[in-house]
């Protein structure tokens, strides 16, 4: 069978009316964080599938939102088996296209404008895994 699985996050966090910064965005969150998979999964536990992430609008890093970082989608591959005994395993690839995205920033005052040392990059081509045992 195939299963999708999806999640959006979406949150408008914005100042209500400031002085300073009036009804701008607040900096460092991202308006809209996209989350996918679609697995096979087979009936003695064995699954596979890709995987993405999308942030599809820039995120502003200043509270005057001046300057922001760039959308980025990135995609990956992962694969594992549930076992009746409890254990699981995965293996993940992610960011197979070893795109550079900013995974993060910090958030200042007013950037005026100007590209600073605020973007904390994202992961390049990785590679995950992991067990898992329930009892």
């Amino acid at each position: 069978r195939l299963v999708l699985r999806s999640a959006w996050t979406y949150g408008d966090f914005r100042f209500d009316g400031d002085a300073r910064y009036g009804d701008n965005q607040i900096a460092g969150v991202p308006q809209h964080l996209i989350r996918g998979e679609l697995l096979w999964q087979h009936a003695d536990g064995w699954y596979a599938g890709p995987t993405f992430e999308w942030v599809p609008v820039k995120a502003f890093i200043d509270h005057r939102n001046t300057y922001a970082s760039d959308p980025y989608a990135i995609c990956g591959f992962k694969f594992g088996r549930r076992m009746q005994s409890g254990l699981s395993w995965f293996i993940e690839a992610r960011n197979l296209t070893d795109e550079k995205f900013t995974a993060t920033t910090g958030v200042i005052e007013n950037a005026g404008g100007v590209d600073q040392r605020q973007f904390l990059p994202g992961d390049g081509r990785s590679v995950f895994g992991g067990i898992e045992w329930k009892w």
